[in-house]
């Protein structure tokens, strides 16, 4: 009798958990759902003044990014932010477009109090300062939902404006990313079956962008990836010759 009554107990705690998380899985479809899918919204460049004067950093930049949006699909919004140091009143205006694009309509939050909120954020505060005072930063960063936006920031863009393949590899490699994140539950634990891993998400990132650029006749592919042997690139230690 207590055999037979033990065994009920589990089935029941067993068909409780099984119930619990597919209704977590419908959960998580539902609100995740809008995010996977493509968008018809065109990527938008946000350029600073004195940069891009003769057009080659837009050029090269959509060069890479039209190439990847035609290999993934199309993402977003995506906004991307060539920045450099120079003009502050226009970097600040950019910053404050930014916080625009980051509104979510449905909030209780006013828009004002909501671009005010996003403009106090240390980190916001950091990167603007970063941009003035000429560091190299940024990458790939998105909003959380319900608003979601994909963001690819250089802080300086000048290192770009002089090198048209790394500026062309850098939005190949970036726009991986924004396909990444939106096959994934970007919000989940890092170490989540619903999310990746940093060192996945930059080899795929980083041997994509190499296949990309040898089509485009910019690199030769067995070199640069057998080059990673030295230079480890995004993908760090240990490196390739430690396996």
């Amino acid at each position: 009798m207590q055999s037979t009554t033990a065994l009920i107990l589990i089935t029941v705690i067993g068909y409780t958990t099984v119930v619990a998380n597919e209704s977590q899985v419908e959960r998580h479809q539902e609100t995740f759902s809008s995010l996977h899918s493509q968008t018809e919204a065109n990527p938008v460049l946000h350029v600073a003044k004195g940069l891009n004067e003769d057009g080659t950093l837009v050029k090269y930049y959509r060069r890479g990014l039209d190439y990847a949006i035609n290999y993934f699909g199309n993402y977003g919004p995506y906004h991307v932010y060539l920045l450099g140091p120079g003009d502050k009143k226009n970097i600040l205006n950019i910053y404050r477009e930014r916080a625009k694009s980051r509104i979510n309509p449905n909030s209780t939050i006013l828009p004002d109090q909501q671009i005010k909120e996003y403009l106090r954020r240390p980190n916001v505060i950091n990167e603007i300062q970063a941009v003035l005072e000429g560091k190299a930063e940024g990458g790939l960063t998105w909003s959380k939902p319900p608003r979601r936006v994909y963001e690819d920031v250089t802080t300086n863009s000048i290192g770009r404006q002089n090198d048209p393949v790394e500026n062309t590899w850098g939005a190949l490699h970036e726009y991986h990313h924004v396909f990444q994140i939106a096959h994934c539950d970007s919000y989940a634990d890092r170490d989540s079956d619903r999310n990746l891993s940093s060192w996945m998400s930059e080899g795929m990132a980083t041997y994509s962008s190499a296949v990309f650029m040898e089509r485009l006749g910019l690199i030769d592919f067995k070199k640069y990836m057998l080059d990673l042997r030295d230079n480890g690139s995004n993908i760090g230690r240990p490196g390739i010759n430690e396996f």
